[in-house]
């Protein structure tokens, strides 16, 4: 059955927003219409759909300045978020294994543990979930089908956030979502997107991330303009080539 429930914004960086319109996404959907999931996820009712939407905002918390009940934004699940995650070496997240999957998974513990971890806020890029307003998001497109599903989507669309003239990627420390790690995507098959991204930007996702976007440093504002050397000038023409007969 549907219920209603109340929400405020009442913490310090808290948006309501008032959905105006939905994607539709054929695994949940299919879940709430025949209560058969396209996976082992379990959900334990009462449960609130959807992943993504635009909307209006109706309400801010306190310390949001750059909001206004009345603004039109896009929102994937809050803000961007920092992902807690079974798996080490990303200097994004917070290290911690609560399971690899649902099987697995220690939800008692996560909701026990997840808010004693020290984490700032974090030079991010443009991983899901994430805010933007529409208008940037109308800008840019949105995601670029070639991408589809989700193989470079994200450095893509932060790449096109760059050429808008985007320079604050923002990950909020405070927004934390356990990630099990690649049980949607690694479901298909791969496609040549590594080639694919460096023929239609030039250099190479993992050149964007680390030296545009500068993605896992602590946070300090608006990112400056990066500056290359001959050599990852010469590195990045070769990975040009390279992908011409790849892709």
């Amino acid at each position: 059955k549907l219920q209603s429930a109340a929400y405020h914004a009442d913490q310090p960086g808290d948006v309501l927003v008032k959905t105006i319109a939905s994607t539709i996404t054929p695994g949940f959907d299919r879940l709430l219409l025949t209560n058969k999931p396209v996976s082992n996820k379990v959900f334990k009712y009462p449960i609130m759909p959807g992943s993504e939407a635009i909307g209006q905002v109706i309400e801010t918390g306190p310390e949001v300045t750059d909001l206004q009940p009345g603004d039109f934004v896009y929102a994937f699940r809050g803000d961007q978020w920092t992902g807690i995650e079974p798996y080490a070496g990303n200097p994004c997240i917070i290290h911690k294994d609560y399971g690899t999957d649902i099987q697995s998974f220690d939800k008692t513990k996560l909701l026990e543990e997840y808010n004693s971890f020290e984490k700032g806020d974090w030079q991010a890029g443009s991983w899901s979930p994430s805010v933007m307003h529409v208008s940037v998001w109308d800008l840019i497109g949105g995601y670029s089908v070639e991408f589809s599903p989700a193989h470079y989507s994200d450095p893509d669309v932060a790449m096109k956030l760059w050429h808008a003239g985007v320079r604050i990627f923002k990950g909020v420390g405070r927004s934390r979502v356990y990630h099990f790690g690649s049980k949607s995507t690694g479901r298909f098959k791969k496609p040549k997107a590594y080639y694919r991204y460096i023929l239609k930007w030039g250099i190479t996702a993992g050149t964007f991330t680390k030296y545009y976007l500068q993605m896992g440093k602590p946070y300090n504002g608006p990112l400056p303009e990066p500056v290359f050397g001959t050599s990852m000038k010469l590195k990045n023409l070769f990975k040009q080539i390279v992908a011409v007969f790849k892709a």
